[in-house]
């Protein structure tokens, strides 16, 4: 005589108990969902990583073109009335100063 898995649980020959598998498996569940969460919020750190990227090859290129269009050798040519100063920061051992000015 076979029985079925219905007619046992209707005649109350097996019973299961619900309420402890939900507590069994409650902390389970949360690290299932603090698991998807984490996931699901590495997109949009991912999407500004990317646009950070973008942004820095952006900004060298930029910094390419201006040099190369705006570098290069300069030559400044015309008379020159100018007094050149140089600061020297000397030992104080050799002057009565820290600092001393030499005129080239």
């Amino acid at each position: 005589m076979a029985v079925s898995y219905n007619e046992l649980v209707s005649s109350g020959a097996i019973v299961m108990n619900t309420s402890n598998l939900s507590t069994r498996n409650r902390a389970t569940l949360k690290l299932l969902f603090v698991g998807a969460l984490s996931m699901v919020m590495l997109i949009p750190l991912l999407i500004v990583h990317s646009v950070v990227e973008e942004r820095q090859e952006m900004q060298l290129t930029a910094e390419q073109t201006i040099a190369n269009r705006w570098g290069g050798i300069t030559m400044a040519v015309g008379e020159s009335d100018s007094v050149f100063i140089v600061i020297s920061f000397l030992p104080a051992s050799t002057c009565v100063n820290d600092w001393s000015l030499r005129m080239v």
